[in-house]
């Protein structure tokens, strides 16, 4: 018999069942032993059993936590894209304070907006407010995703609720609107004290569901399903035509600016017109976050921007600008005319006398075409104007224009505009993304720096340097004309022009 069988499979049991009989001493040793014998395969299969139990609860649970760990993973792998959209929103919601401009801010957050957040078209309009009668959005921002929209402007509709209103005449003025306030019962005031007033409820989100469907909808492109939605924004800004009040001199009390700030609107919109679907709530709470942001920003660099404007108004530049302006005020009216007179043609030879007369006749004058009289005299007036403002003072006086950062008023900036064209200066450096003069390109361009020297290098004879139809002489003539830059009335007295 093989011994190593014995020992595994007889020994043990065998050796158990004898010790317990030495011990307990039954009076049966024969029978004892038997069954204990019994009893301890009995115990075996119970054992063998549990263990068999157990090794099967192992697995299973081995099993489910791979299954489980499986679920987990694909649930990663499906929420990964999610998570990352997440991350790249906090990381552009965390450096929007660093962009240096407005421009740069509403670029980078029209293009975030479509390439991060996957939104199909998103771009931004600041709103243009003048008197009672202009009311506008300038869309100066997008993605990549829409080319009809930049450069557009957005009339606000006419207050026409009437079945024949014109239909399609833009739904964004709508996202202005102050939303009516719930009537409540005012706190009781304490004792010597008044109850401030409520001020106007925040600006809400304004959202079209169906483009297609509302009518009042404008459409830059062909019509198709989507929907839209546009959120506002307000902030205090200095950079407004009328944000500087002069107080001349008076007795022994010197002459003073005041600078003073107006609420200036913008809109971040957004739409899936072409691919239509709805807007969920996450999307619309993150572009008010983006443009809540914005805000902020605008508020540092227009607190920047009026400390810079209030040491500009306190230097010696208006001092020097103002002298300058006014003498040569003084005399270019009399150099033009003369300029313009000594352009005229000569007069044609008189013809020789007849025999036996005395003297001849007088000279004839010339005769002109109108337009090429124009001509003549508009070059001859330019022509006068480079060189009168070819002198240090005239230039360091433009050239301190070139630290006037907020805007002008509209005749300003329309003379500035004529000197633009009349110089042929690029088009980019003077108007805004929406063709009109601007006079925070014109700054942040550049241009008002360059002037000077544009000025004095500027050569009406060399044809090069008209680039465009408007940047003709005549043309230009026309635009001063129209515009009534030469009225010396239009202009504040605070600024050199």
């Amino acid at each position: 018999m093989d011994n190593s069988y014995l020992k595994t499979n007889v020994l043990p049991a065998l050796t158990e069942a004898l010790t317990a009989m030495a011990v307990q001493a039954p009076e049966d040793r024969v029978e004892f032993v038997g069954k204990y014998l019994i009893s301890y395969v009995e115990r075996r299969l119970v054992q063998e059993k549990k263990q068999s139990e157990n090794e099967t609860m192992e697995k299973s649970l081995a099993d489910f936590v791979v299954t489980e760990q499986i679920k987990q993973d694909e649930k990663d792998l499906a929420q990964a894209p999610v998570k990352q959209k997440s991350t790249r929103y906090e990381s552009f919601l965390g450096n929007i304070q660093g962009y240096s401009s407005k421009q740069d801010a509403f670029d980078a957050v029209a293009k975030f907006l479509e390439t991060q957040l996957e939104i199909p078209a998103a771009y931004v309009a600041t709103r243009y407010v003048s008197g009672e009668t202009i009311d506008v959005l300038k869309y100066v921002a997008k993605g990549d995703n829409d080319p009809l929209v930049l450069g557009k402007k957005l009339n606000k509709p006419a207050a026409d609720e009437s079945e024949e209103a014109p239909e399609r005449q833009g739904v964004s003025f709508e996202a202005f609107k102050v939303p009516e306030q719930p009537e409540s019962e005012e706190p009781p005031a304490e004792d010597g004290q008044e109850v401030a007033p409520k001020g106007p409820p925040p600006l809400q989100p304004f959202s079209v569901v169906n483009v297609m469907r509302d009518k009042r909808v404008k459409f830059f492109g062909i019509p198709k399903l989507g929907s839209y939605v546009a959120v506002p924004f307000t902030y205090s800004s200095v950079d407004h035509d009328a944000a500087i009040t002069f107080t001349p001199a008076e007795g022994e009390t010197p002459a003073s600016y005041a600078v003073a700030r107006k609420d200036a609107q913008f809109m971040v919109a957004c739409d899936t017109i072409g691919c239509y679907r709805l807007f969920k709530k996450e999307e619309i709470d993150r572009i008010s976050a983006i443009g809540a942001e914005l805000v902020s920003l605008f508020g540092r660099l227009e607190d920047s921007s009026e400390e810079r404007l209030k040491y500009f108004l306190n230097s010696e530049s208006i001092a020097s600008m103002n002298a300058a302006a006014a003498e040569f005020a003084a005399k270019i009216g009399e150099l033009e005319a003369a300029a313009v007179a000594a352009s005229a043609p000569a007069p044609a030879a008189a013809p020789a006398p007849a025999e036996g007369e005395e003297g001849g006749a007088a000279p004839a004058a010339v005769e002109e075409a109108p337009e090429v009289k124009q001509a003549r005299e508009t070059l001859a007036a330019v022509e006068c104007w480079s060189k009168t403002t070819n002198n240090s003072d005239i230039r360091n006086a433009l050239a301190a224009f070139a630290q006037w950062e907020v805007a002008v008023p509209t005749p300003v900036v329309k003379l500035f505009t004529a000197i633009a064209l009349l110089t042929a200066a690029v088009p980019a450096d003077y108007t805004d993304r929406c063709g009109d003069a601007s006079w925070s390109v014109m700054y942040s361009s550049g241009l008002l720096a360059r002037l000077p020297d544009l000025i004095v290098n500027f050569d009406p004879a060399n044809s090069t340097m008209l680039m465009s139809k408007d940047q003709k002489l005549v043309n230009v003539k026309a635009f001063v004309e129209a515009n009534t830059v030469t009225d010396a009335g239009v202009y504040p007295n605070y600024l050199p022009v």
